[in-house]
């Protein structure tokens, strides 16, 4: 009976999405309390207006948030990250970069996805809005402690706070990159 047990909550787990991508069991549920807010002025006005997604790291929260308005509504919705800190965005190939400072460090690219593929089971499902959804993670083993992103032209860059330098991100890996040097 025990083992019983025991196969069928090993066969539940890691069944969520959001467990997967998050790599943990608890990515789930975050406390709710960390998914309050409160605004003031005309901030969601302002992001209308703006015709934006604002996205936020909340590090130590593990939670990655968008804020956009649709519909005249504000639409909030989170994907939780270990520990995620910068952001860049790459418009021409309309990816979201988000660094994941956690050993092994981790760079999530998110792409926005507005259509699915239709399921002889499911029938045809329509996208309401845009989701950015996590389409790639790339592991960086070792003391790097990537924080900040940023797009220098068109390479992706991090800072390495762990070894005080800026390394340029490729599809293969990273290289150091010194402050003089244009890399």
């Amino acid at each position: 009976m025990r083992r019983e047990a025991a196969e069928t909550a090993a066969n539940r787990a890691w069944r969520h999405p959001g467990q997967v991508v998050g790599c943990w069991d608890g990515a789930v549920e975050p406390d709710p309390a960390m998914l309050r807010y409160q605004t003031s002025g005309a901030f969601w006005e302002s992001v209308e207006a703006a015709g934006i997604t604002l996205l936020v790291t909340r590090e130590y929260e593990h939670l990655l948030i968008a804020m956009s308005v649709t519909g005249g509504k504000p639409l909030v919705s989170y994907l939780t990250l270990p520990h995620p800190s910068g952001i860049a965005v790459d418009r021409r190939r309309r990816l979201v970069h988000v660094a994941s400072t956690r050993n092994p460090n981790q760079i999530w690219d998110l792409a926005a996805v507005d259509d699915v593929l239709p399921r002889k089971d499911a029938g045809r499902t329509r996208v309401q809005v845009p989701t950015l959804m996590p389409m790639r993670s790339r592991l960086f083993p070792g003391s790097l402690y990537i924080h900040d992103l940023a797009l220098v032209g068109e390479r992706l860059h991090a800072n390495a706070v762990g070894h005080n330098s800026v390394i340029r991100i490729s599809d293969d890996g990273f290289e150091s990159c010194s402050i003089d040097v244009s890399c």
